[in-house]
C-alpha cells in the first residue's frame, strides 16, 4: 500500500517526482550503470526520496520539504511512528524502510507517473476506491 500511495501523491505533485528523478540521476549516473541494483550505500544517499516516504506533521498535507536537511531536527523525536516506538516497536523497521527504497528506486528508474484524476488520495489501510495512476515508460537505458 505505502508503494501505490507514494506513486498515486508522486502523480499529483510533479514537482516531487521530478526532484525524485533528479536525484536518481545524481546517484547512478545517466550511462549503462543507470539501472544497476542499488547499494546499502546508494540507498543512503536518497534525501528527496526519504523525505518523500515520510508523511508528518501535518499529515493530510502532502510536503516532503518538511524532512529535508535544513528542517531536520525541528520536528520532535516522536512525530513520524509508521512503525511503533519502544519496547513494542516493530523489529522490521529498518528493513521494511529500506524495502520501500528498493521498490521506489527500481519504479522511479523507469517509469514516469500520471495522475488519472485532480483530486487528493485519502489513506485507508483498505481503500474503498482504487488507487489510479497512469506510467510512462522513461526513455534511457533499458535492462
Amino acid at each position: 500500500m505505502a508503494v501505490s500511495y507514494v506513486l498515486a501523491l508522486l502523480a499529483l505533485h510533479p514537482e516531487w517526482q521530478d526532484a525524485a528523478h533528479q536525484e536518481l540521476k545524481d546517484v547512478f549516473g545517466e550511462g549503462d550503470d543507470y539501472l544497476r541494483a542499488p547499494s546499502l550505500a546508494d540507498l543512503g544517499r536518497f534525501g528527496v526520496l526519504e523525505s518523500i516516504i515520510k508523511f508528518f506533521p501535518d499529515p493530510q498535507r502532502f510536503d516532503p520539504s518538511r524532512f529535508l536537511e535544513d528542517r531536520v531536527g525541528k520536528e520532535h523525536a516522536c512525530c513520524y511512528l509508521p512503525f511503533g516506538l519502544g519496547a513494542r516497536n516493530c523489529v522490521g523497521s529498518q528493513y521494511g524502510r529500506l524495502q520501500l527504497k528498493v521498490y521506489l528506486v527500481d519504479i522511479l528508474r523507469r517509469f514516469r507517473f500520471l495522475p488519472c484524476s485532480r483530486r487528493e488520495v485519502s489513506f485507508s489501510l483498505n481503500p474503498i476506491k482504487p488507487i489510479r495512476v497512469s506510467c510512462m515508460p522513461l526513455d534511457g537505458p533499458r535492462a
